[in-house]
């Protein structure tokens, strides 16, 4: 079963549908549209989990539990709104009033029957209207839910875009505000000789003015493109603020959007109105039981219809909060939908913008401007650093070389002397006692001499400069300038820092790479006096870094501590505030609820108060028009006295029609004084009283009417009936005064009954007021309350902040130092890795470098060790077992791996390079001289093979001439067939190899008498015309020869410079010509 719900109204179709049906109809819209009437373009279908429903993702119904589709209408978000509430409103659905339904001679049961009928029918359209209001609640939270991802998703890709924008450009910002200052500053800064030309030397030496670093620059193009950037940088700006304009607009309006979903005020209200009508249903029942159980009464009848009106009075309010819940939902879907439409555009402005940030500009004329300062002072100290390390080295190479003489004569020394005293003692020869003594002998490479003439002296007037315009940056109160000139001195600064060090650093090298830990100790103990307190000044200095270090650990440990005692004083105050939050939310809704039964009970007695009001005003009412009756009645008696004085003259004529006068009247008595009881009958149930009076003067109009006919008759009637008409008059008007009495006493009592009503609605009045000034203290207690607890939730929060920042700035020292630690780990790693490879990348070479066995002797040995072997000496120290590195101590493998020497492995790589290129070439020679070799073995296409004829007496066949690879078989064909009649050998190129092996069944296969299973091969050539292009000396060495008697002389290459790799050169033929058998 699929429920369908419509989101504007909160309506439900029950579809007993399965996917199979939806999937028949083509589209899911469609069904839709079919189910519920609407358009199908203007449907938007939603799962319960927020899943868009689509025709591609249709069969995901079938894998949630809910099978309820949320219909979201397009139509409405177009319509004017007043046009769609008024469309969606809905009226009460209220029966019809039970007087209206039922007469007043309906029985008690029918009654009964009647109000117990229509408390259900309004229960259940409560229960309809609430369930309505529900689904279209829970509609707008899927829309809503729907929004917030949407919204995330747009938020993370601006956040990612905003971050570089803002300090793109502020970068911007900073150098459009600069362009002035540093035009002035590269005005000031002036140009050493040594860079500008010649004629400019000449002329500054004649005395004009030098260049500065402004006369390269235009200041009018400077400012135009400053002018243009300006522009591009505010389309930049007002482009970028438009875009988080919009994103803030859209995440205020998803904001907006979930505070509008979250509150179920409305809800709450509606559910409080359903469970009061079932609390008013189920007093209906009971009075309707207690009513036909006993006689029926007034009062019960009065108490059923205020519970009824009060029923009714329900439904009413619960059809108002349906109809403000529609048109909250309507509002909050047309503003999910303008916020649709930033969701649409924002992709696009934001991609766009960020194009143009990537975009080239003409911001880097600017910036080089910014750099020209750094860049002139960063140029200045390089060449000097050059200077002093080309100087600095060649001293330190030039102290190398006479270390090492000395060291080598030290050698020489002690070789003599053990050759004086040792050497020839033994009774066996010892080779090798005779080498001579290892020498060093090297120049270094590079010019030691700079086309600049700069000193360090030139080094310090440039900082001076700078000083000079920091100096004019404070005074011309520019901050940008001041700013500018700052960051170019701190980097200068640095430069020459690492310039000083250049010493200290070769030092350091030399410590580690050349001397070895024993004899850097000894070193250590023939150091002067001035190094050891140099030393133990440092060691001191290296115990106060450690104490501070030790003392600044401490410290943190201590602040680690406070912190931690004050995170828990924090949660200790956490958990205080959140009891006391609890207990004043109690309170607080302990106090929502007495005041919502004070409400509830004073709405109760206001509605009371206005019955009582209204039903003493109708009292009022008929006892004032009881009375005006009375006096009419009165005043009508006296004057039939005066008539009846009048027409005692006529009695005589009266007494005629005294009979018949006397019925009438009789009649007309009776009809009165039922017209009393019912007027009498008619105050005490208060009911049709005005009908009844109406019915009392039409009786007094037909009385009157009787007593104008009466008169007609008074002259014949008047003396028969005078006496007996003074008798009937006098009880007439007795009768008339005891009912006055009685209307009076009446009115009295309904006097007193109106005080007594008006002195409770006094008290109940005073009992609201006093209600009143209650509510208003627990309207103020809650005030108070709700301010405490604001004032808790702020405490709070400030103490989470705190308490976030605490571990936040805990969490990134420990971040930093582990990703310190990390990162170290890392390059020492890499570093290793690099280590290996280069032993690797030296062993490789010096395994290219060494060539396997010739055939040629010592002559190409010697010549190859002779170009290699300084190269083989120059990694042997580095193809030995590397020393150990310990990971876990950075700064002893950082010392070792200072040891592996760059430059000497970069020679290495291209003296291999450069040998194996030679070889390549030589290679290259030896293949084309072998196109004209005669093959003996490994025969192959291409190949030059010399084919004699064979001692086999069957078929004659010619083999190719061979060295253990028999069975290679000439297949003459057509004109070469013929010259193998007249020819003893002849020598011919393969153009292909045919295989076969014989087989005993098949004589075809056998055409050369082999045995069984042999393998042989059958060759196809082609003539082969001795090349005309030899060298002068081969023509003269070469004796002529007639192709039918002899063979052609094979040639013996000359004796190579180096040996070539052998493997990649064919045999030659040089072994002696003879017939050979096969």
């Amino acid at each position: 079963m699929i429920q369908i719900c419509r989101a504007e109204d909160g309506r439900v179709f029950q579809v007993n549908a399965s996917l199979s049906e939806i999937e028949k109809v083509g589209s899911l819209e469609q069904f839709l549209s079919k189910e519920t009437g609407i358009d199908h373009d203007s449907i938007l279908a939603y799962l319960s989990d927020g899943t868009r429903l689509r025709n591609d993702n249709v069969r995901e119904l079938a894998g949630v539990q809910d099978q309820t589709i949320y219909m979201f209408n397009k139509t409405y978000l177009d319509y004017d709104i007043e046009h769609v509430l008024e469309r969606l409103r809905v009226e009460p659905p209220v029966e019809p009033p039970i007087e209206e339904i039922l007469s007043n001679t309906a029985s008690s049961s029918q009654l009964s029957a009647t109000y117990i009928r229509t408390a259900h029918v309004h229960s259940d359209e409560l229960e309809r209207t609430l369930s309505s209001l529900r689904y279209q609640n829970e509609a707008l939270r899927i829309a809503s839910s729907a929004l917030d991802l949407h919204v995330l998703a747009i938020a993370d890709a601006f956040d990612g875009i905003a971050a570089g924008a803002q300090r793109e450009l502020v970068k911007q910002a900073s150098l459009l505000a600069g362009v002035e200052a540093d035009l002035e500053i590269i005005s000031r800064v002036a140009i050493h000789k040594e860079f500008v030309s010649l004629s400019v030397k000449k002329a500054m030496e004649a005395g004009e003015k030098g260049r500065s670093l402004g006369d390269y620059v235009s200041k009018v193009k400077m400012r135009q493109v400053a002018e243009a950037c300006q522009k591009t940088h505010d389309d930049l700006t007002e482009r970028f603020n438009q875009a988080q304009t919009s994103m803030d607009e859209l995440r205020h309006g998803a904001d907006d959007v979930r505070s509008t979903v979250s509150d179920d005020s409305l809800l709450k209200e509606a559910e409080l109105c359903v469970q009061r009508s079932k609390g008013l249903v189920d007093q209906i029942t009971d009075a309707v039981a207690s009513l036909e159980r006993t006689t029926p009464s007034n009062s019960k009848l009065q108490e059923l219809q205020q519970l009824d009106a009060s029923l009714r009075a329900e439904v009413v309010h619960v059809t108002d909060i349906k109809n403000h819940l529609t048109e909250r939902c309507i509002n909050a879907l047309r503003h999910i939908s303008i916020l649709n439409n930033y969701i649409v555009e924002l992709p696009l402005i934001l991609s766009e913008l960020h194009a143009s940030f990537r975009a080239k500009t003409s911001f880097s004329h600017i910036q080089r401007l910014h750099n020209m300062l750094y860049a002139y002072g960063a140029t200045v100290v390089e060449i000097v650093r050059r200077k002093e390390f080309a100087q600095f080295f060649y001293q330190r190479a030039q102290g190398i070389l006479e270390v090492m003489a000395k060291l080598s004569a030290n050698e020489r020394k002690r070789r003599q002397l053990y050759r004086g005293e040792v050497h020839g003692q033994l009774p066996f020869e010892t080779k090798g006692m005779d080498d001579p003594v290892p020498s060093i002998d090297f120049s270094p490479s590079g010019s030691s001499e700079s086309p600049y003439s700069l000193e360090r002296g030139d080094v310090d007037s440039l900082m001076k400069v700078l000083q000079d315009l920091e100096h004019f940056a404070e005074v011309s109160l520019d901050p940008v300038a001041k700013t500018s000139v700052r960051d170019a001195r701190i980097g200068l600064e640095k430069l020459i820092g690492k310039m000083d060090s250049l010493e200290s650093g070769f030092d350091r090298i030399a410590e580690r790479s050349l001397l070895s830990s024993s004899r850097w100790l000894n070193h250590r103990r023939r150091n002067n006096e001035a190094d050891e307190q140099a030393y133990a000044e440092l060691e001191a200095h290296i115990a106060e870094l450690n104490h501070a270090k030790s003392e600044q650990e401490e410290a943190f440990q201590r602040e680690r501590r406070d912190f931690e005692r004050e995170i828990t004083e924090l949660k200790a105050q956490l958990k205080a505030s959140d009891s006391g939050r609890n207990a004043l939310e109690r309170d607080l809704h302990s106090y929502k609820a007495h005041l919502e039964s004070e409400t509830t009970s004073r709405r109760i007695l206001e509605q009371r108060n206005a019955e009582l009001s209204s039903g003493a005003d109708n009292q009022r009412s008929s006892l004032a028009t009881a009375l005006a009756e009375a006096t009419e009645r009165t005043k009508a008696a006296e004057v039939l006295r005066q008539e009846l004085a009048q027409v005692r003259s006529e009695f005589e004529e009266v007494k005629s029609l005294e009979s018949r006068n006397a019925t009438k009247v009789a009649n007309l008595l009776e009809e009165q004084a039922n017209a009393l009881r019912r007027l009498d009958e008619a105050r005490s149930r208060g009911e049709d009283l005005q009908q009844q009076i109406q019915q009392a003067r039409l009786e007094s109009d037909e009385l009157q009417h009787a007593l104008a006919d009466t008169s007609k008759e008074k002259d014949r009637l008047l003396k028969a009936q005078a006496s007996e008409h003074d008798r009937l008059l006098r009880d007439h008007i007795a009768e008339a005064d005891g009912d006055r009495a009685v209307l009076e006493h009446q009115y009295l009592e309904l006097q007193a009954a109106l005080e007594g009503a008006e002195r409770q609605l006094k008290d109940i009045r005073a009992q609201l007021d006093m209600t009143n000034s209650d509510a208003m203290g627990l309207r103020e207690e809650l005030q108070r309350v709700e301010h405490e607890l604001r004032e808790a939730r702020h405490v709070e929060r400030i103490l989470t902040e705190d308490l976030g920042a605490g571990k936040a700035s805990q969490s990134d020292f420990e971040l930093q130092l582990e990703n310190s630690n990390r990162l170290i780990a890392q390059i020492l790693d890499v570093a290793l890795r690099f280590r290996e490879s280069h032993l690797k990348a030296l062993a490789a070479a010096s395994a290219m470098t060494t060539h396997p066995g010739s055939s040629k002797g010592v002559s190409s040995t010697s010549l190859t060790e002779s170009s290699f072997g300084a190269l083989r000496r120059g990694v042997t120290n580095h193809l030995d077992e590397p020393s150990p590195i310990d990971p876990s101590d950075p700064a002893a493998a950082l010392e070792i791996l200072r040891t592996f020497d760059h430059d000497q492995f970069l020679e290495a790589i291209h003296k291999t390079g450069s040998t194996i290129r030679k070889w390549q070439k030589q290679c290259k020679e030896y293949r084309e001289r072998a196109k004209g070799k005669i093959s003996f073995r490994n025969f192959a296409k291409g190949d030059l093979a010399l084919f004699l004829p064979t001692r086999n007496s069957v078929s004659k066949p010619w083999a190719a001439f061979n060295v253990s690879f028999p069975h290679y078989f000439l297949q003459a064909t057509g004109h070469l067939a013929e010259q193998l009649k007249t020819r003893e050998w002849i020598v011919a190129r393969i153009t292909s190899i045919t295989e076969r092996v014989v087989d005993a069944k098949d004589a075809s296969t056998n055409p050369y008498g082999l045995g069984d299973g042999v393998k042989y091969y059958m060759l196809e050539v082609e003539d082969w015309t001795q090349p005309t292009h030899h060298s002068s000396k081969r023509r003269s060495s070469n004796k002529k020869t007639t192709p039918d008697t002899s063979v052609p002389p094979i040639e013996v290459p000359p004796e190579p410079l180096t040996a070539p790799p052998e493997a990649e050169v064919e045999d030659s033929f040089t072994a002696p010509l003879h017939y050979l058998a096969f």
